[in-house]
């Protein structure tokens, strides 16, 4: 039986998880933040699903809403998050009859569509099993501020870490980052509300593009796992851009969750900002996911950061048919769509 998720069997859930992903990357505190605690004003459907047989789960599948711009108008669909089978339930159409019964969810609510990043694996088994499409590509851009650092953690010859480390410091002192006259960078606890009137301007700015408003990401820096830390640049005491930085001890890097300038100026101080603490912190690696057509792909080139070969599928399915905003033509849109739409968000 198909039915929305109560919140009544969280460890049954986390269990179903783990086993599958060996394991999930998250606690009992991430899921419910995840899953639970977003205060969801963009669509009535439910964001959590499982499939009971004998009272047992054997399938869940969860989801993330958004709210993305298309030209003039404004449509509401889901990012899926995590979906997973019981191992011995597998090979049984199981994934079928989930994903079946919860696209004509999704049609009810007037969803438009249903997207998500994701593997090989699982970009080909929605695109065999239930007709998804592969509507564009992200991968990573790279700042490697320390080259033999960063090298000794991949190679073992002495020779190439030598050499490759030459490469990338030559590399590095011939790009950097363009240093802005103006502006000031802070690291507050939480984004404040006058940041809605730079997204308001942003969103004018873009005709595909992800909603995004303060109460979000305020949301989306409690993430209880991640230690994410939110920044924002000023002039003239307006907030013109915004990034949100992970930092990875185990890699010694990095990662830029998102980020959003109204202007040059203010990526690049940013941008700045983050490459100086990356340094002070002796950082090796500053890395950003993108989409391949990212409109801010210029700035990154300019501040010294490349593209890696590792490439992550986005994949989606129109739901509602008779919703004109569903039907998009994605090779001309998503290219101009600037936001990450992370898979783990």
């Amino acid at each position: 039986m198909l039915e929305p998720y109560g919140f009544d069997k969280d460890d049954e859930v986390l269990d179903l998880l783990h086993s599958v992903f060996n394991p999930w990357c998250g606690n009992k505190d991430y899921f419910l933040w995840k899953y639970k605690s977003l205060k969801c004003d963009v669509t009535s459907f439910p964001l959590a699903w499982v499939l009971k047989k004998d009272d047992q789960i054997v399938a869940f599948n969860g989801y993330f809403p958004r709210k993305i711009k298309v030209g003039t108008k404004w449509v509401v669909c889901v990012q899926s998050m995590d979906t997973a089978t019981h191992n011995s339930f597998r090979g049984k159409g199981l994934f079928r009859i989930l994903q079946d019964g919860i696209y004509k969810e999704m049609s009810k609510h007037g969803v438009a569509w249903v997207y998500g990043w994701g593997n090989e694996n699982s970009f080909r088994l929605l695109i065999s099993k239930v007709g998804w499409n592969i509507w564009d590509e992200q991968s990573m851009m790279l700042r490697i501020l320390d080259g033999k650092k960063f090298l000794e953690a991949k190679l073992k010859n002495t020779m190439m870490v030598l050499c490759g480390g030459l490469v990338l410091k030559l590399y590095s002192q011939k790009w950097r980052t363009p240093r802005v006259r103006n502006g000031t960078v802070v690291e507050p606890l939480s984004f404040p509300k006058e940041i809605d009137e730079l997204l308001i301007d942003v969103h004018d700015s873009f005709d595909f593009i992800a909603e995004r408003s303060a109460s979000y990401l305020t949301w989306r820096v409690s993430n209880p796992i991640d230690g994410l830390r939110p920044i924002c640049i000023y002039v003239e005491d307006r907030i013109t851009g915004y990034a949100i930085l992970q930092k990875d001890d185990a890699e010694n890097l990095f990662e830029i969750i998102d980020l959003l300038g109204l202007n040059n100026d203010a990526v690049h101080g940013l941008l700045a900002y983050v490459e100086d603490l990356a340094r002070a912190e002796k950082i090796s690696m500053i890395r950003f996911r993108v989409n391949i057509h990212h409109p801010y792909d210029k700035y990154f080139r300019q501040s010294g950061y490349f593209r890696s070969r590792t490439r992550f599928k986005c994949v989606g399915k129109s739901i509602n048919a008779n919703n004109l905003n569903a039907k998009i033509d994605f090779g001309n849109q998503i290219k101009r769509h600037w936001t990450l739409l992370e898979r783990n968000e």
